[in-house]
């Protein structure tokens, strides 16, 4: 038995977001001349940041 499948086409560039089954993903450079699926940061930094409290900053150790 043999099946058949066949890739849809979709035209996109690097910088895109998708949206496959509830899951947002980037379109990036795959190194090889084509492109590759990451998971999106739906979030920045900053936001992340602010959701935890913080400010991400480390404090300064004092003496020995």
């Amino acid at each position: 038995m043999t099946v058949e499948v066949q890739a849809k086409k979709l035209d996109v560039s690097p910088g895109d977001l998708v949206e496959i089954g509830d899951r947002h993903y980037e379109i990036v450079p795959d190194g090889g001349g084509g492109v590759s699926l990451e998971p999106a940061v739906t979030r920045s930094v900053a936001e992340l940041r602010a959701a935890r409290g913080g400010t991400g900053h480390t404090p300064a150790r004092r003496g020995p």
